[in-house]
């Protein structure tokens, strides 16, 4: 695990970044990484960073699970999978006819003919969330589609490649492998996990177009509490819409 206090060069000016809303773009990073000088390591968190108006203090924590690279690119490619699994839902939910009905004409019978484990232009996964969110679902409804997908244990970003493993037994097990499960469903983007808590934590997705749907962002967050309510006694998560952006998610996660 890495420590804000060893490894991020904190200087005089991270004392002033706690105290301070952030605006200038080049701070953006610098709230995440301690100062400017490892900020300019990271720069994808100008590009697809969190909120300009977050506040240092309210983003960083312990890192976990840290963002791999300085310059990560856009997600540009799904597995089908995500899409076929919601549809799959969407059927057992009697709202597959809306859905197609709200499709894209141009891409409608595309999406229709979507076959499970294949890679898929990120353009298709955004037209079907934002078709999902053209229902126009209350969030109840659509925290308990989030919580169905991850129940039917589809290969999405933090399912894949844990299940029945011996690292799959707690909640920061399941966590630590959300690079690896990014990998196998998305390319592109990056993921980044603060620790916050001993039974709490921060969950950055920064390169996500999907992020500027609604409904992916209501549902990701319902998603990632039930993997983890899955190992523990009772989980809880919140979207902390003030750090997010039309490119990056953040969730909080609780659990006992």
């Amino acid at each position: 695990m890495q420590k804000r206090n060893r490894n991020f060069g904190v200087d005089a000016g991270f004392f002033q970044l706690l105290r301070a809303p952030i605006a200038p773009e080049g701070l953006m990073a610098a709230r995440v990484f301690g100062s400017l000088a490892q900020a300019a390591l990271h720069p994808h968190i100008t590009i697809y960073g969190l909120a300009a108006g977050a506040r240092y203090c309210a983003v960083v924590g312990e890192i976990v699970v840290p963002f791999r690279t300085a310059s990560p690119r856009p997600a540009t490619e799904a597995r089908s999978t995500l899409i076929v699994s919601g549809i799959q839902t969407l059927r057992a939910n009697g709202l597959y006819d809306r859905y197609v009905d709200l499709l894209s004409p141009r891409l409608r019978q595309e999406i229709m003919s979507l076959v499970a484990g294949v890679w898929i232009p990120s353009e298709l996964a955004l037209e079907h969330y934002r078709t999902m969110d053209r229902l126009q679902l209350s969030k109840s409804a659509i925290e308990a589609i989030g919580a169905e997908v991850a129940e039917r244990g589809s290969k999405t970003v933090l399912g894949r490649g844990s299940a029945g493993s011996k690292h799959d037994r707690t909640p920061w097990g399941r966590l630590v492998l959300a690079h690896r499960n990014l990998d196998n469903n998305w390319r592109g983007s990056d993921m980044m996990i603060m620790k916050e808590g001993p039974s709490e934590a921060t969950f950055v997705w920064a390169g996500q177009p999907c992020a500027s749907v609604p409904y992916f962002v209501t549902s990701w967050g319902a998603f990632l509490r039930s993997r983890v309510a899955g190992v523990c006694t009772t989980a809880n998560h919140r979207v902390v819409h003030e750090q997010c952006s039309a490119t990056t998610i953040v969730i909080h996660l609780s659990w006992v």
